[in-house]
């Protein structure tokens, strides 16, 4: 643990990066997804006159993934697809909707352009290929009358591991169907590969889940109770120690993890960039240090914030839905201006706004108060998203407070949100800002982080 300092903690939002498109396969109540393999982006002028497709509809293909279907259709990166079946793609948002029609198994019909020139193909859609040195079982979770798709992960050539449940952060999206440099794939496969079986379940309405309500309309006590059920789901199954179960919660995940270890007391809690005030305060502290970080001017952020503090107590204190408050001033412009909100629906962030309002009602130095595991609250100095070191620090000395010498708060240093070593917090930001962070995932990588964590567990033994 050389590359470790003893510093403070921060709070939470993970957006991660690149989805893959995928699509459904069959299987009990639950279907498998298959994938197109495809990653794209929208067309410009410049990849236009790269592609020689001056003019219409498409998306230019930047990178073709190994076993996905595109591979048999013999599609390149730098080709741009226009039709799926019969139906015009205009964007990746569409190419990904118009997979859903299609189940692994079945033949679909693929149009683009290469060089200037049209060209079509046919082919069978594949399922997701499987890791090569461990197996995974796909599992299913009944839940308010639907299911939620579950995976243990599974280290070869171990009997009875002990097992990680991981929880994710606040985002709707698939932890399973993801790229292989994405840091909610290379987390659990570093655990298994470390000797541990890792349990994850996808939020209701996400990834395989179905017959629940989609993920963006739900509350956090919804989805809360989701990641209970997966937790006795857990307890059930056989081949693993389900009395060495260990809670690592990234992200948001480091909120519901010390509610779930109040309940069901595992051996450890690990939370990793997430945060103990209350969450309309780290909302707010959000809006300023990422307005300073955007080239904001501090005194300016600071008299903006005064609106918002208005309206989130509308929101979060008052009971106010956000179209209540669209009808009258000031709130509608603090609504469109600092949370892009047009009026419309009901949700904030990515999430219904009941969810922010049931997750700020919630006690957490309460639950960390109860949890009687082992904890370790980690937090990296270039975590935008979790902003600043205290709140973690903070568990580790409420914990301690409570049960002396059973909780740790490491610091990473140069290492951000999603355990990437970018250099400093600013560093960070640069390379999103000039669009190099997906290669920094792929190449700057902090697997030390886990290797630490691992020796911390074994060292509880």
């Amino acid at each position: 643990m050389n590359s470790i300092r003893k510093i403070a903690i921060p709070l939470i939002a993970l957006t991660v990066i690149t989805l893959l498109t995928i699509t459904t396969a069959s299987g009990q109540n639950l279907d498998r997804r298959a994938f197109l393999g495809v990653s794209s982006v929208q067309l410009t002028d410049s990849l236009r006159t790269l592609a020689q497709y001056p003019a219409g509809d498409g998306v230019y293909v930047t990178t073709i993934h190994n076993g996905g279907t595109a591979q048999q259709t013999g599609l390149r990166e730098g080709d741009v697809i226009t039709k799926l079946h019969d139906s015009i793609i205009t964007s990746p948002q569409i190419l990904s909707q118009t997979m859903l029609t299609v189940n692994a198994g079945d033949t679909f019909e693929l149009s683009y352009y290469r060089d200037g020139n049209e060209l079509s193909a046919s082919a069978v859609a594949q399922t997701w290929p499987e890791p090569e040195d461990y197996d995974n079982r796909y599992l299913e979770v009944p839940f308010d009358g639907g299911y939620l798709r579950a995976v243990l992960s599974l280290p070869r050539n171990i009997s009875n591991p002990p097992v990680v449940y991981f929880v994710q952060g606040i985002g709707c999206g698939s932890i399973y169907y993801l790229q292989s440099f994405h840091p909610y794939k290379r987390i659990p496969e570093q655990f298994v590969r470390e000797g541990y079986a890792v349990f994850f379940i996808e939020k209701p309405g996400a990834g395989d889940s179905k017959g629940t309500p989609v993920c963006a309309g739900i509350g956090f006590e919804y989805e809360l109770k989701a990641f209970e059920e997966g937790y006795r789901f857990l307890k059930t199954l056989e081949g693993i120690n389900t009395s060495e179960i260990s809670i690592f919660g990234h992200s948001f995940g480091g909120i519901h993890g010390p509610i779930l270890a109040e309940q069901f007391q595992p051996k450890a809690v690990i939370a990793y960039g997430t945060g103990l005030r209350a969450w309309m305060d780290y909302l707010i502290e959000l809006r300023r240090y990422q307005g300073v970080w955007l080239g904001g001017d501090y005194a300016d952020i600071n008299e903006l914030l005064h609106g918002l503090r208005q309206t989130y107590y509308q929101l979060f204190y008052n009971n106010k839905s956000p179209q209540e408050l669209f009808e009258k001033e000031p709130y509608r412009t603090v609504l469109q201006e600092q949370l892009g909100y047009q009026g419309e629906g009901e949700e904030l962030y990515g999430r219904h706004y009941t969810f922010h309002v049931e997750a700020n009602r919630r006690n957490l130095d309460l639950h960390w108060k109860n949890t009687h595991s082992r904890v370790l609250a980690i937090y990296g100095e270039a975590d935008i998203e979790a902003l600043y070191p205290y709140d973690h620090e903070r568990i580790a000395e409420l914990v301690n407070h409570y049960r002396p010498g059973t909780a740790e708060f490491w610091l990473y240093p140069e290492t951000d949100h999603a355990l990437i070593k970018v250099g400093s917090l600013m560093d960070g930001w640069k390379i999103r800002s000039e669009g190099r962070y997906t290669q920094a995932m792929q190449e700057m990588y902090n697997e030390q982080v886990i290797k630490d964590v691992v020796e911390w567990m074994r060292g509880g033994n």
